[in-house]
């Protein structure tokens, strides 16, 4: 099985570590009760330490010898009035970690992504987090307010009298998803190039659904 140093690079672990000290710097991370918990720690830390942190760990695959990098805690908390959402608690590795391998996700599967014209079938979505990637390095904007009031105009610019709306929101949508035919679509719509980019081959798969149960103890979510 290949290790997780050969697919998350000291650069692509940076970036992740950029990432999360960002949203912490933002008026966002309020909502988020795991970035608060962790923002003192996070901001703390300088490219040095997570420089530090991969070559001592993470590319001498000692990543599930410490389960500060593989694992996460559990808490429900209340959805709506009726409903409960499973939310998971992640020490300051592990969040850097599970950020590092959702960009190598990002890095191979933007292309794609960017070519899907939903707008032309008339479709919209509605996405909170948007990925940028500029001056060799992956940004994430969370500006949930902005983003839903763009999403808002264009449909008020979009739709007309007598237009008929379907609103779809599936239920339970990301813990049913299997982690295997999620690493598979990976494979199946990754450009060659980006794939080589992060040496991922078909024994990758076994990387990163282990990885994945090992974080969330089960095969989906």
């Amino acid at each position: 099985m290949k290790k997780i140093g050969e697919i998350v690079s000291e650069e692509l672990f940076l970036n992740a570590f950029h990432i999360c000290q960002n949203y912490c710097r933002s008026e966002h991370f309020i909502h988020d009760v795991n970035f608060r918990l962790l923002k003192e720690r996070l901001l703390s830390l300088s490219d040095s330490n997570i420089k530090t942190y991969h070559k001592n760990y993470i590319a001498n695959d000692l990543v599930y010898a410490l389960p500060e990098f593989f694992a996460s805690d559990v808490v429900s908390i209340p959805k709506r009035l009726t409903g409960v959402r499973e939310y998971r608690f992640f020490s300051v590795p592990a969040m850097v970690c599970f950020n590092a391998i959702g960009l190598v996700f990002v890095d191979c599967c933007s292309q794609v992504i960017e070519q899907l014209d939903f707008k032309r079938k008339r479709v919209f979505a509605y996405y909170p987090t948007k990925f940028i990637y500029k001056d060799g390095e992956w940004t994430a904007r969370n500006d949930y307010k902005a983003e839903y009031n763009a999403f808002v105009d264009k449909l008020n610019t979009e739709i007309e009298p007598r237009d008929v709306i379907l609103q779809f929101d599936i239920s339970g949508y990301f813990e049913t998803i299997f982690h295997s035919k999620l690493v598979g679509l990976l494979r199946t719509f990754a450009p060659e190039s980006s794939l080589e980019k992060h040496n991922i081959s078909k024994d990758s798969a076994s990387v990163f659904e282990f990885y994945l149960e090992s974080l969330m103890q089960k095969k989906q979510g």
